[in-house]
Protein backbone atom coordinates (compact mmCIF):
# COMPACT_ATOMS: atom_id res chain seq x y z
CA UNK A 1 0.00 0.00 0.00
CA UNK A 2 1.35 3.42 -1.08
CA UNK A 3 -0.72 5.84 0.75
CA UNK A 4 -3.53 6.29 3.38
CA UNK A 5 -5.83 9.44 2.62
CA UNK A 6 -7.66 10.30 5.47
CA UNK A 7 -10.49 13.06 6.12
CA UNK A 8 -12.72 13.65 9.48
CA UNK A 9 -16.50 14.45 9.35
CA UNK A 10 -18.67 16.35 11.77
CA UNK A 11 -21.92 16.46 10.86
CA UNK A 12 -21.33 16.77 7.05
CA UNK A 13 -23.49 18.73 4.40
CA UNK A 14 -22.66 15.65 2.32
CA UNK A 15 -23.67 17.57 -0.87
CA UNK A 16 -20.44 19.69 -0.45
CA UNK A 17 -18.46 16.69 1.04
CA UNK A 18 -18.96 14.12 -1.20
CA UNK A 19 -17.65 15.73 -3.95
CA UNK A 20 -14.67 16.01 -2.71
CA UNK A 21 -14.16 12.70 -1.23
CA UNK A 22 -15.03 11.40 -4.72
CA UNK A 23 -12.32 13.75 -6.29
CA UNK A 24 -9.17 12.25 -3.75
CA UNK A 25 -10.55 9.05 -4.24
CA UNK A 26 -10.17 9.35 -8.25
CA UNK A 27 -6.57 10.86 -7.53
CA UNK A 28 -4.93 7.87 -6.04
CA UNK A 29 -6.39 6.22 -9.66
CA UNK A 30 -4.93 8.82 -11.37
CA UNK A 31 -1.78 8.61 -9.79
CA UNK A 32 -1.60 4.97 -10.19
CA UNK A 33 -1.44 4.77 -6.45
CA UNK A 34 -2.44 1.89 -4.73
CA UNK A 35 -4.06 3.45 -1.03
CA UNK A 36 -6.85 3.86 1.58
CA UNK A 37 -9.06 6.38 2.37
CA UNK A 38 -9.98 6.08 6.10
CA UNK A 39 -12.90 8.47 7.65
CA UNK A 40 -13.23 9.64 10.72
CA UNK A 41 -16.36 10.68 11.82
CA UNK A 42 -17.31 12.78 14.75
CA UNK A 43 -20.63 12.71 14.34
CA UNK A 44 -23.52 12.07 17.13
CA UNK A 45 -24.86 9.25 14.70
CA UNK A 46 -22.81 7.63 11.63
CA UNK A 47 -23.12 9.78 8.33
CA UNK A 48 -25.01 7.12 5.86
CA UNK A 49 -23.66 8.71 2.73
CA UNK A 50 -20.10 7.49 3.96
CA UNK A 51 -21.39 4.71 5.30
CA UNK A 52 -22.56 3.64 1.50
CA UNK A 53 -19.84 4.84 0.18
CA UNK A 54 -17.57 2.44 2.38
CA UNK A 55 -19.82 -0.37 1.27
CA UNK A 56 -19.37 -0.07 -2.39
CA UNK A 57 -15.54 0.86 -2.27
CA UNK A 58 -13.44 -1.28 -0.51
CA UNK A 59 -10.81 1.19 -0.22
CA UNK A 60 -12.73 3.13 2.23
CA UNK A 61 -12.92 2.94 5.60
CA UNK A 62 -15.58 4.70 8.01
CA UNK A 63 -14.15 4.91 11.65
CA UNK A 64 -17.53 6.30 13.87
CA UNK A 65 -16.46 7.61 17.27
CA UNK A 66 -19.83 6.19 18.66
CA UNK A 67 -21.01 9.66 19.12
CA UNK A 68 -18.19 11.26 20.53
CA UNK A 69 -16.25 14.35 19.12
CA UNK A 70 -12.62 13.52 19.09
CA UNK A 71 -12.44 16.74 17.12
CA UNK A 72 -8.90 17.13 14.86
CA UNK A 73 -5.94 15.76 17.08
CA UNK A 74 -8.22 12.95 18.62
CA UNK A 75 -9.55 12.06 15.34
CA UNK A 76 -5.93 12.10 13.39
CA UNK A 77 -4.12 10.18 16.42
CA UNK A 78 -7.13 7.41 16.35
CA UNK A 79 -5.85 6.96 12.64
CA UNK A 80 -1.91 6.97 13.52
CA UNK A 81 -3.60 3.71 15.33
CA UNK A 82 -5.14 2.34 12.85
CA UNK A 83 -3.47 3.37 9.40
CA UNK A 84 -1.31 0.84 7.48
CA UNK A 85 0.69 2.37 4.86
CA UNK A 86 4.56 4.70 4.67
CA UNK A 87 2.53 8.21 3.99
CA UNK A 88 -0.48 9.91 4.87
CA UNK A 89 -2.51 12.86 3.54
CA UNK A 90 -5.29 14.48 4.98
CA UNK A 91 -7.31 16.96 3.30
CA UNK A 92 -10.25 18.68 4.94
CA UNK A 93 -13.49 17.29 3.63
CA UNK A 94 -15.57 20.87 3.76
CA UNK A 95 -12.99 22.96 1.52
CA UNK A 96 -10.99 21.18 -1.24
CA UNK A 97 -11.24 21.62 -4.78
CA UNK A 98 -8.63 19.26 -6.93
CA UNK A 99 -8.04 21.12 -10.21
CA UNK A 100 -5.56 18.28 -11.40
CA UNK A 101 -5.96 14.72 -9.79
CA UNK A 102 -1.76 14.69 -9.73
CA UNK A 103 -1.86 17.02 -6.85
CA UNK A 104 -1.90 14.02 -4.62
CA UNK A 105 1.65 12.61 -6.69
CA UNK A 106 2.92 16.47 -5.99
CA UNK A 107 2.11 16.54 -1.78
CA UNK A 108 3.74 12.93 -1.72
CA UNK A 109 6.99 13.10 -3.59
CA UNK A 110 8.51 15.59 -0.74
CA UNK A 111 8.40 12.73 1.55
CA UNK A 112 10.62 10.79 -0.30
CA UNK A 113 13.64 12.96 1.44
CA UNK A 114 13.97 12.00 4.97
CA UNK A 115 14.68 14.91 6.14
CA UNK A 116 10.90 16.20 5.44
CA UNK A 117 8.57 16.07 8.21
CA UNK A 118 5.36 16.97 6.22
CA UNK A 119 4.66 18.81 3.25
CA UNK A 120 1.48 21.20 1.98
CA UNK A 121 0.98 25.28 1.90
CA UNK A 122 3.78 26.79 4.18
CA UNK A 123 2.45 29.75 6.10
CA UNK A 124 3.59 32.22 8.66
CA UNK A 125 2.07 31.58 12.31
CA UNK A 126 2.99 32.75 15.54
CA UNK A 127 4.67 29.66 17.84
CA UNK A 128 3.75 31.60 20.85
CA UNK A 129 -0.16 30.46 20.27
CA UNK A 130 1.46 26.63 21.08
CA UNK A 131 3.85 27.42 23.25
CA UNK A 132 4.30 25.86 26.79
CA UNK A 133 7.57 28.15 27.73
CA UNK A 134 9.34 30.77 25.72
CA UNK A 135 12.12 27.71 24.46
CA UNK A 136 8.70 26.41 22.36
CA UNK A 137 8.94 29.93 20.22
CA UNK A 138 11.24 28.48 17.58
CA UNK A 139 12.67 30.16 14.01
CA UNK A 140 11.66 29.73 11.07
CA UNK A 141 8.09 30.42 12.35
CA UNK A 142 5.89 29.05 9.70
CA UNK A 143 3.62 25.92 9.72
CA UNK A 144 2.29 23.41 7.22
CA UNK A 145 -1.61 24.81 6.92
CA UNK A 146 -4.11 22.07 7.67
CA UNK A 147 -6.44 21.81 5.14
CA UNK A 148 -4.28 19.75 3.05
CA UNK A 149 -0.90 18.00 4.28
CA UNK A 150 1.19 14.52 3.85
CA UNK A 151 3.29 13.32 6.20
CA UNK A 152 5.04 9.91 6.92
CA UNK A 153 3.89 7.99 9.21
CA UNK A 154 6.56 6.91 11.38
CA UNK A 155 7.47 10.83 11.81
CA UNK A 156 3.62 11.29 12.71
CA UNK A 157 3.64 8.58 15.36
CA UNK A 158 7.11 10.08 16.66
CA UNK A 159 5.25 13.73 17.44
CA UNK A 160 1.95 12.66 17.76
CA UNK A 161 -1.23 15.13 17.92
CA UNK A 162 -1.34 17.34 21.14
CA UNK A 163 -4.86 17.33 23.00
CA UNK A 164 -4.21 20.85 24.42
CA UNK A 165 -5.01 21.81 20.72
CA UNK A 166 -7.91 19.41 19.52
CA UNK A 167 -9.24 21.96 16.93
CA UNK A 168 -7.54 25.49 16.87
CA UNK A 169 -3.62 25.86 16.28
CA UNK A 170 -3.42 22.13 15.90
CA UNK A 171 -1.60 22.28 12.75
CA UNK A 172 0.82 25.02 14.19
CA UNK A 173 1.80 22.35 16.83
CA UNK A 174 2.66 19.85 15.18
CA UNK A 175 4.53 21.47 12.77
CA UNK A 176 6.63 23.09 15.74
CA UNK A 177 6.59 19.62 16.95
CA UNK A 178 8.11 18.47 13.83
CA UNK A 179 10.41 21.58 13.66
CA UNK A 180 11.59 20.56 17.03
CA UNK A 181 12.42 17.06 16.00
CA UNK A 182 14.66 18.34 13.70
CA UNK A 183 12.37 17.96 10.26
CA UNK A 184 11.65 20.49 7.47
CA UNK A 185 8.52 21.13 6.10
CA UNK A 186 8.12 20.94 2.50
CA UNK A 187 6.17 23.67 0.73
CA UNK A 188 4.70 21.89 -2.27
CA UNK A 189 4.35 24.57 -5.32
CA UNK A 190 0.94 23.39 -6.66
CA UNK A 191 -1.15 23.40 -3.48
CA UNK A 192 -2.55 26.79 -1.74
CA UNK A 193 -4.37 27.29 1.06
CA UNK A 194 -6.30 30.58 1.15
CA UNK A 195 -9.02 32.96 2.92
CA UNK A 196 -12.22 33.46 1.17
CA UNK A 197 -11.81 32.34 -2.45
CA UNK A 198 -8.66 34.76 -2.87
CA UNK A 199 -6.57 32.64 -5.12
CA UNK A 200 -3.14 34.49 -6.67
CA UNK A 201 -2.02 33.49 -9.84
CA UNK A 202 -4.91 30.54 -10.08
CA UNK A 203 -3.89 28.78 -12.85
CA UNK A 204 -0.56 27.59 -11.13
CA UNK A 205 -2.14 25.44 -8.57
CA UNK A 206 -3.58 21.97 -8.59
CA UNK A 207 -5.50 22.05 -4.99
CA UNK A 208 -7.21 24.74 -3.26
CA UNK A 209 -7.99 24.95 0.20
CA UNK A 210 -10.13 27.44 1.18
CA UNK A 211 -10.77 27.55 5.02
CA UNK A 212 -13.19 30.47 5.52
Amino acid sequence: MDVTLTTILYQPDWSRTGPIIEQNLAALDACGLNGKLLIVDNSPMPTVPALELAARDDRVRLLWNDGHNLYIAGALNRVLRVAQSPKLVYFCASHGLARDPTWLQDILTPLDDPAIGAAGCVLPCQFSAVAAVPEDIIDPQHHIQGGVWSARLDVLRQVGFSHRFPFEFCDVDLSRRLLTAGYQLASTATIVSVAGGVIPDPERYKYVHDYR
